[in-house]
């Protein structure tokens, strides 16, 4: 008597490629018609920022969903092919020109208060002493898009310039966003994490106005910068954030820091685009009080 012996015949696999910082999926190949799922986390999800999600096929039909606590849910079905899933952000934030406060000249101003035109001779008041206020820019940049700016800040303003160097350096790999064990991923992801800083301690003495610049990991502030504002008192000083994204907006970043500062009158940031020109950097100072 013969037996045949029929042997299975594996199903192809398919790949799936993610192109977009954040992108997350169970697996990177899929057989034909097997159910795939891509999800967006809500960690990675920056305040005042648009995403939009496509495939590089229009055989794909990709459904999305949101939640709070999840973020982005996509799912579709595997077609005979490699499929790539890529995100984009916009950011929409803006300039918002009633927030700003103009001086009113002289001439032509309107009142409708009556004019007393009884002369009266007064003493000279005596000028008040000039109080010199003084700038500082803090800035802790890995790569150095974020200390360009800082520099273009300081130049502007005449300000001191302080940066933040870690106690030990950031490599490369420790900047690797796709490797989940890289330094700054396991930092970004610990709330308690605080490296420790390897440059000198700066003297705030004097100081009124400090603006502070960092880049956006990970949708919020380097865990450095927690370090940093944690160690300084900013009672009686202005603070103003800045920071540098390829797409990420300032989010939550300076409400962070705020909070764990503790003191200072922190107003809203700004965020730049790495290689900002001077001209949209003065801009901006142009707005502020």
């Amino acid at each position: 008597m013969m037996f045949l012996f029929g042997c299975g015949k594996k199903q192809p696999q398919y790949q799936l490629k993610l192109d977009g910082y954040g992108l997350e999926s169970s697996k990177t190949a899929y057989a034909e018609g097997e159910k795939v799922t891509v999800t967006f986390p809500a960690e990675y999800i920056g305040t005042d920022t648009d995403y939009n999600f496509t495939a590089d096929s229009e055989d794909v039909k990709l459904s999305r969903d949101y939640s709070g606590k999840k973020g982005y849910v996509m799912k579709f079905t595997m077609p005979a092919h490699d499929v790539t899933i890529s995100v984009r952000s916009s950011n929409s934030m803006s300039f918002d020109p009633t927030a700003i406060d103009y001086e009113e000249s002289e001439e032509g101003e309107n009142t409708d208060k009556e004019t007393d035109t009884t002369s009266v001779e007064a003493e000279p008041a005596e000028p008040a002493p000039a109080t010199e206020e003084k700038t500082l820019v803090v800035v802790f940049s890995a790569t150095g898009n974020t200390k360009d700016v800082a520099e273009k800040i300081a130049s502007l303003t005449g300000a001191d310039l302080y940066e933040i160097k870690p106690a030990v350096e950031y490599t490369t790999e420790d900047l690797d966003w796709n490797d989940k064990n890289s330094r700054t991923t396991i930092e970004q992801n610990d709330p308690s994490s605080r490296p420790e800083i390897g440059s000198e301690p700066v003297d705030l003495t004097g100081y009124t106005r400090i603006f502070i610049g960092y880049p956006i990991w990970w949708a919020i502030e380097p865990r450095i910068m927690d370090t940093f504002v944690e160690s300084y008192d900013f009672d009686g000083i202005t603070m103003i954030p800045f920071c540098t994204s390829g797409s990420s907006s300032l989010g939550q970043s300076g409400k962070n820091l705020e909070k764990l500062a503790g003191s200072g009158n922190w107003q809203a940031g700004r965020r730049f685009k790495g290689g900002a020109s001077e001209n949209e950097v003065s801009k901006w100072l142009g707005t502020l009080e």
